[in-house]
């Protein structure tokens, strides 16, 4: 119910966003959220992208477009925000959802105060650790752009990656990463567990060609590919975005030499189009 709800809400606000041509997004999460978020997060095994996920910015695509999202409230406890609300005669409303133990969150948050009180934990300690993950996470992501400006490469014109030799020399972790950031491209999600990677970058340094959390990687002339799955393309159109990845537009030609063929079958075949732009996203 929550997951269906949270995905209403991006939709009304995303599309209201995307007729205005709004690009900045404001949210009134606040410290008690982002401690909730970590301990959700956590029990997910994430990586340290997610558990420095709640930062006060960050970029974040939905259907082909991307927004920034910004949460000015980050570091400030409900407490502090009630008083002010209430100081100054602001009128504000509390979700029934926040009272009851039905959902994950409502449990976590009625349990916080007697579990920090045990494990003798202040919030604080808990809000100071995400913000040296997030920035950990940060010299992490330049390490990333690093890579995919000389390791693998963006197509700008045809929407796909390629790697070079170099790709080979990468750590397991890196390549994790990497393969991380291009699902989150063609895909706008990656449920892909850490287990799963093992075996993926055993196949990718045996040169083998496989599917991963709907993109498939394959060899072709001493370059290795990434590319959505073909099976997975989407062949419809969104407020004039093709399969969430293309921008369709007039006269913008492309040239398809040297390129495998099967990547054609992951591109609009009718009118002229440009790939959404590649960005590093957090998870």
């Amino acid at each position: 119910i929550e997951d269906k709800a949270r995905k209403a809400r991006q939709k009304l606000i995303f599309e209201y966003a995307i007729r205005n041509e709004i690009n900045n997004i404001f949210f009134g999460h606040h410290a008690d959220d982002l401690i909730e978020n970590f301990f959700i997060k956590l029990e997910m095994q994430a990586g340290i992208f997610g558990l420095s996920s709640s930062t006060q910015e960050k970029i974040f695509r939905w259907n082909g477009f991307y927004f920034k999202l910004i949460k000015p409230l980050n570091f400030i406890y409900k407490r502090e925000i009630l008083e002010f609300a209430k100081k100054e005669n602001i009128f504000f409303v509390e979700d029934e959802g926040n009272f009851g133990t039905y959902f994950k969150r409502s449990r976590i948050r009625s349990k916080m105060e007697e579990a920090l009180n045990l494990l003798e934990i202040t919030k604080q300690s808990i809000v100071n650790c995400v913000k040296n993950l997030n920035q950990e996470a940060k010299i992490i992501s330049l390490r990333l752009e690093y890579i995919f400006t000389n390791v693998i490469k963006f197509d700008g014109d045809l929407g796909f990656f390629s790697g070079n030799d170099d790709i080979f020399l990468l750590s397991d972790l890196e390549l994790q990463l990497c393969i991380k950031q291009i699902i989150f491209y063609f895909t706008e999600k990656c449920e892909v567990r850490r287990k799963e990677f093992e075996n993926t970058i055993l196949k990718l340094k045996n040169k083998q060609k496989f599917t991963l959390g709907g993109i498939l990687i394959f060899p072709s002339k001493e370059r290795i590919f990434f590319i959505k799955e073909p099976s997975k393309v989407k062949d419809e159109t969104y407020c004039g975005i093709w399969d969430k990845r293309f921008k369709l537009s007039e006269g913008f030609h492309k040239s398809t030499e040297n390129i495998p063929k099967i990547i054609l079958k992951t591109i609009p075949t009718l009118g002229e189009f440009k790939p959404i732009p590649f960005k590093i996203l957090y998870d």
